[in-house]
């Protein structure tokens, strides 16, 4: 689980990339990458933010791999970084996310992608609520969700 903010005052184009990967390779083993990535500038003319998730699972049998990237662009607002306390929430919302997407390496595989995506989609809007309150920007997500299936 990795969380990052980038602010970058004072260029006309801003370059975020935001990559979460995992691989499996042993026989029932799991694994599973959350990587969080928030951009706040107000001054930036231009943002090109990519955002991907792979997840690989390489000559095992029963093996599991979840990884979600996600990526939270703030428009607006006066306040560029995260206060504390609203790190610390959002923290644990992706945390808990991670814990999730391990819990669900025992559902069948269609089912599993299932879930990470809906457990995704939950921790992303309950997140980006956080994240619009405490900056007052308006706060567009990138999401990718990967099942290594």
């Amino acid at each position: 689980m990795t969380l990052q903010v980038l602010t970058s005052p004072g260029v006309s184009t801003l370059l975020a990339n935001n990559l979460a990967t995992a691989y499996t390779t042993g026989d029932w083993a799991s694994s599973s990458a959350v990587s969080v990535q928030i951009i706040a500038t107000a001054d930036a003319r231009s943002i090109i933010a990519n955002n991907a998730s792979i997840a690989v699972n390489e000559g095992c049998t029963g093996c599991s791999t979840q990884t979600v990237a996600i990526q939270y662009i703030l428009v607006g607002g006066q306040q560029r970084d995260l206060s504390p306390t609203a790190r610390s929430i959002v923290l644990g919302i992706e945390q808990a996310l991670g814990v999730n997407l391990n819990a669900f390496r025992s559902a069948p595989a269609g089912e599993r992608s299932a879930r990470a995506h809906s457990a995704t989609n939950d921790a992303v809007e309950r997140a980006r609520a956080v994240i619009a309150a405490d900056t007052g920007a308006a706060v567009r997500a990138n999401v990718d969700v990967d099942s290594g299936e």
